[in-house]
């Protein structure tokens, strides 16, 4: 057993954000959910972060991380009884699906007109053009191992059906205020 750095006080309604940045879904969602901002760098070190009580989700809109920087962390999570998953899911239904982690030749996880073109999963750097937002509707076009849909990680102590229903209802009022 390791020794965590559980919080002193925690906080339970706190929301990872990553390197400062928010997007404008994610700063609403925290708004109106009447949740907080807590900063954090690293997939690592967010999970513990939630395993340790800082914080009870972390939520990721965009792509342009890799498997290699969540299937650690996700495996750890999931160990104390939280949860990583892909965000389109749970915004849909509320249901918690995993990435996939097989090796593959594609990217199991790509939805076809979800996914904007970045240098960061673009399979072939060219095709990336700055300034032009692309929609891939071609899977061949990103990295097979990219997360290219967004995540919704939460804390073992966050698994409540009320804390579910709060961030998802939170999440699909913005969608609805700005589709």
């Amino acid at each position: 057993d390791g020794v965590l750095d559980l919080a002193e006080e925690p906080n339970p309604k706190g929301v990872l954000i990553t390197d400062g940045k928010v997007s404008p879904f994610i700063k609403s969602t925290i708004e109106n959910s009447g949740m907080n901002m807590v900063p954090s760098l690293a997939s690592g070190n967010r999970v513990l972060m939630l395993v340790e009580g800082k914080a009870g989700a972390y939520i990721r809109d965009t792509g342009g991380f890799c498997k290699w920087d969540t299937s650690g962390p996700q495996a750890v999570l999931e160990a104390y009884g939280g949860v990583m998953a892909k965000l389109p899911e749970f915004l849909e239904n509320k249901d918690m699906v995993s990435y996939t982690h097989l090796k593959t030749p594609l990217n199991l996880d790509f939805c076809k007109r979800s996914v904007g073109l970045t240098l960061s999963n673009a399979r072939d750097k060219k095709m990336f053009i700055p300034g032009l937002d692309s929609i891939v509707t071609d899977v061949h076009l990103v990295k097979e191992y990219n997360c290219v849909q967004g995540l919704v990680a939460l804390a073992p102590t966050k698994m409540e059906t009320f804390y579910l229903n709060a961030i998802h209802s939170a999440m699909n009022n913005i969608k609805k205020e700005s589709p």
